[in-house]
């Protein structure tokens, strides 16, 4: 399994993932750990996270997402743990990549869109 995405950041309504401390798995589940950073100019509150597990080939495939919504409060510029614990049985692909994608459920007090294919 490979790391599709996870320190990008650049796609537009969505926060900044490091994952310095990177990803162990089993297999079926997956403990993924880093930061995740609120780029805007006002307090992020709560945070959807999605993983989304691919098949190699053009265009890739999408085997499986994961998603959990989180409450929490990130401030302009600031940091937080992120601290995941996914599960699919596609994890053990050897030839499948993952993305990890945050998003925003509210900056300041403006509600944000969630991710394409949130459930």
């Amino acid at each position: 399994m490979r790391e599709a995405n996870g320190d990008t950041g650049k796609t537009p309504g969505t926060l900044q993932i490091a994952m310095p401390q990177g990803i162990t798995t089993d297999g079926r589940y997956a403990k993924i750990r880093g930061t995740v950073q609120n780029k805007y100019d006002e307090t992020v509150y709560g945070v959807r996270y999605m993983v989304v597990l691919y098949e190699g080939g053009t265009p890739p495939r999408v085997l499986d997402t994961w998603q959990r919504e989180v409450d929490t409060t990130i401030e302009p510029g600031q940091r937080h743990a992120l601290s995941l614990d996914a599960e699919s049985m596609y994890f053990g692909r050897s030839a499948g990549t993952f993305g990890v994608i945050a998003v925003p459920v509210r900056v300041g007090d403006k509600e944000m869109p969630p991710p394409e294919g949130w459930r």
